[in-house]
């Protein structure tokens, strides 16, 4: 499995890293990766058409797409698109940030996990 990660580089600006998840097999009954300590969780939702403005995550978090697709636009100036079951980790709380604008007029809806 991978995850997206969107962090903050040396100059100042946002970029992309793939992570491919290594699960442990012996962490329990089922094997697990990515084990991270969480302050809250919640959900959230973008109505279709919505157009963001470039911002910095308020803290470092993952994200869960559930449902519509988002067009995530770095600083970079690179972009990606993601749908339902693809997961980010925000940690780009420094620096000129990202957007995320959904695609199509399908609302999206997320739900997040603030990491310590």
């Amino acid at each position: 499995m991978r995850v997206m990660r969107v962090y903050t580089g040396d100059d100042n600006r946002s970029h992309f890293e793939d992570i491919d998840l290594e699960f442990d097999a012996s962490a329990g009954r089922f094997s697990r990766a990515l084990m991270q300590v969480a302050r809250e969780t919640g959900f959230n939702f973008q109505p279709g058409g919505f157009q963001d403005t470039m911002h910095t995550a308020p803290y470092r978090r993952m994200v869960i797409i559930l449902s519509g697709g988002v067009d995530i636009v770095l600083s970079d100036g690179t972009n990606r698109q993601v749908g339902p079951g693809d997961v980010i980790i925000f940690e780009d709380t420094t620096g000129e940030g990202h957007l995320m604008n959904p695609i199509g007029d399908e609302p999206r809806y997320s739900a997040y996990v603030a990491l310590e």
